[in-house]
């Protein structure tokens, strides 16, 4: 006797597919399996095989969705509402209302891949915790490489992009990656490995992302852009919001000489410091170099500079008072003035030399005067003795008589 009722009857219409899941997929009979938000099916058998530690899921499509299938469909756990923080930013992705409350499957074909051939009845699937995880698991090729990396590695974590140039070429596997295991010689002991894939069917689309790539040639592609053209990798921030970082892939004018290594046995992508590493350097550099610095002789010289600078300043405001001044046109034309005077002066003498008519006639007034002063003085003394002659007429005096001899 079964515990639950079939959720359809063995002839009924549709496809059976096997899920198998890590441990940690919450499933049960009876969940719903949905196509873009739309149940087609269910969830008829869930069991743990100890063994292999994995879940086994049986799931029932019914017609005609099951055409819906392929061979290179993907699934993943529907949850309802899926929110993920990462170094791309925020992404809230809502399902169907029942898948909400109780949970489910759905699938769906990754972009770039081909629809594929109809799934044959009882094939078997990987079910993946997430639709990003589904999508990412589409590219099961790549080549490793290990990341020796300086700066901090806060905010980097498992699944973040490895992109160049803004496009995604791989992922983060693992941060640390054996982290107590011996680094390369020459290089700082206290670096901390970053395990990377870089996945070429990124790059790749239709029928061609299938396609069987070949490592070597990879490889020796990337050495080449190691060697020749300074392809390094830099840790950047993704997300100013999360803090998340991603591994960037680019060209440097500057990077040191390439030098081929390997650690832990897998070959190490060269590095070198991100923008805020290098920005920190040069800050603590300037700090360094300031506390070293010598304040007090700066000071002195300093205050000497700024009282030198004041006399200077008084200097300078004498000169534009003469420079104004001297630019007055009214000071401009006064050499022609003065120049002018001198030579009306000295016309003005010339008319009084010796032999000039201007002489002679001072010369002649000066003797008419002479004689109108000799002609005044006894009328002059007349007025001093009797200052009203002028009005009566002067007494005549009798003439004196002279003294009879004793």
């Amino acid at each position: 006797m079964l515990d639950q009722p079939p959720v359809a009857p063995p002839d009924a219409p549709g496809l059976r597919i096997n899920l198998v899941s890590q441990v940690g997929n919450s499933l049960s009979a009876g969940d719903p399996v949905t196509y873009q938000g739309y149940t087609v099916g269910r969830v008829e058998s869930t069991d743990f095989d100890p063994e292999k530690r994995e879940m086994r899921h049986r799931l029932f499509i019914q017609a005609p969705y099951d055409s819906l299938v392929t061979d290179t469909t993907r699934f993943w756990s529907a949850s309802g509402i899926d929110v993920q923080l990462n170094s791309e930013g925020v992404s809230v992705n809502l399902d169907s209302f029942e898948t909400l409350i109780s949970g489910g499957v759905t699938f769906g074909v990754p972009e770039d891949v081909t629809q594929g051939s109809p799934a044959k009845q009882n094939a078997t699937y990987t079910l993946y915790n997430s639709e990003e995880s589904a999508r990412e698991g589409t590219y099961d090729q790549y080549v490793e490489y290990v990341l020796l990396v300086d700066d901090t590695v806060r905010g980097l974590s498992r699944g973040a992009p490895v992109e160049y140039r803004g496009v995604r070429v791989g992922t983060v596997v693992s941060v640390p990656w054996h982290f107590t295991a011996p680094q390369p010689d020459g290089l700082n002991q206290f670096a901390i490995p970053v395990l990377i894939r870089i996945e070429p069917q990124r790059l790749e689309s239709g029928e061609d992302i299938n396609e069987k790539i070949d490592d070597q040639e990879v490889r020796q592609r990337f050495e080449k852009m190691f060697k020749d053209l300074g392809l390094r990798a830099t840790l950047k921030a993704g997300n100013l919001l999360t803090g998340a970082l991603f591994v960037d892939l680019n060209f440097s004018d500057d990077a040191p000489a390439y030098k081929p290594m390997t650690f832990d046995g897998k070959p190490v992508f060269p590095t070198v410091s991100g923008g805020f590493a290098q920005i920190e350097q040069k800050v603590s550099n300037l700090l360094d170099k300031l506390n070293d610095l010598k304040i007090e002789p700066i000071l002195s010289s300093l205050d000497k500079t700024m009282q030198t600078s004041q006399k200077t300043r008084a200097v300078q405001q004498i000169a534009e008072s003469v420079n104004a001044i001297v630019s007055d046109p009214a000071t401009q034309q006064l050499p022609g003035s003065v120049n002018d005077t001198l030579e009306e002066l000295q016309n003005t003498l010339n008319g009084f030399s010796s032999g000039s008519s201007g002489y002679r006639q001072l010369n002649d007034t000066l003797k008419q005067l002479e004689q109108l002063m000799r002609d005044l003085q006894p009328v002059a003394r007349t007025l001093s003795e009797k200052p009203n002659a002028l009005i009566f007429d002067r007494e005549v005096q009798a003439d004196p008589t002279p003294r009879a001899a004793p």
